[in-house]
């Protein structure tokens, strides 16, 4: 197995592309070229970390494939390489992926990443620790920051407001890099936010305070992020599509029963700081893929204008068999 990096593709859109240097990634010793080179994303939250954890615990050479990981962006980055054929493998979430396939993108979701889990929530609605805004119904007429408008992230919060007697409406949305929320927050650019980890529980009590957990009004548990190939990619490589999920999913089971061990991998790329790995809710990884971990977004994303068309998971999801 060998890691390098690729280009970085921009964030907007399905075929647009940009260049922008990616991190190159250090390959471990002993890794060794089984098949033709597997091209495939990676990022550096945890719901998109299995790469990682599969590339340094060895499951990708003991599964004799030969891949190589490229630090993209965020999911969008990922369909956009897919979608270039940049990648042959890659991960992103479900609200990227089933917009990218309303508007005609080859995609099929072939295994599920990390999923949001209403027991050990990773993200909230959040405000700063010294605003007024004390409950959701305090955000009537307020800003609410998201990390991509039309997307899972604000019509989550949307949910959220509505079954709790707000009407969303009523509520302002701006798209904002995660990473700059708890400053914006601070400085009072806006009034509240959805937050995931690492952020969350690096400035609960110290900078911000938690509202409310909007995703827990879509469903107990749903994906986060899935993994996907192309249409073409998955007819002529079957078998070996076949061999990377169950890969994935030997690597979900060991990152599940080893957090500590995964945290530390995900700390040793992403460069975050250990006393926040500590600190924070750890993501939770799919061992299969079950159509409500998907039907539930593909749901309210339709119901909330963010998908053109009705979709389920059967419309998603590739055929293995």
């Amino acid at each position: 197995m060998r890691m390098e990096s690729e280009l970085e593709y921009t964030r907007r859109g399905v075929l647009g592309l940009a260049a922008g240097a990616a991190a190159s990634v250090a390959v471990p010793a002993g890794a060794r070229a089984q098949t033709p080179p597997l091209r495939v994303s990676v990022a550096t939250a945890d719901a998109y970390a299995e790469g990682y954890f599969a590339a340094d615990q060895g499951f990708f050479t003991q599964a004799q494939l030969n891949v190589s990981l490229s630090m993209v962006g965020s999911g969008a980055n990922a369909a956009t390489m897919a979608a270039a054929n940049a990648l042959d493998m890659g991960i992103s979430n479900t609200a990227n992926l089933a917009i990218a396939i309303t508007h005609g993108a080859p995609f099929k979701i072939i295994a599920g990443g990390g999923l949001y889990t209403a027991k050990r929530p990773t993200t909230a609605v959040v405000t700063a620790i010294d605003s007024p805004v004390r409950s959701v119904h305090d955000l009537v007429g307020k800003v609410v920051a998201v990390t991509a408008l039309k997307d899972l992230t604000e019509v989550g919060v949307r949910v959220w407001l509505d079954r709790n007697g707000v009407d969303s409406r009523s509520v302002k949305f701006v798209e904002t890099p995660m990473g700059l929320m708890t400053a914006a927050l601070s400085r009072g650019t806006f009034d509240a936010a959805l937050v995931g980890e690492p952020y969350l529980s690096d400035g609960v009590g110290k900078t911000m305070r938690v509202v409310g957990d909007a995703y827990a009004t879509i469903a107990p548990q749903f994906l986060i992020a899935n993994w996907f190939t192309t249409t073409g990619f998955l007819k002529q490589n079957l078998p070996l599509v076949k061999r990377f999920v169950a890969t994935i999913y030997d690597t979900a089971r060991w990152a599940n029963a080893h957090e500590a061990e995964a945290g530390q991998i995900l700390g040793k790329y992403s460069k975050m700081d250990p006393a926040t790995l500590t600190r924070m809710t750890r993501c939770i990884y799919a061992t299969s893929l079950e159509p409500r971990y998907l039907d539930s977004v593909l749901s309210v994303m339709y119901n909330y204008g963010a998908l053109d068309k009705r979709l389920t998971s059967g419309d998603l999801v590739a055929n293995l068999a």
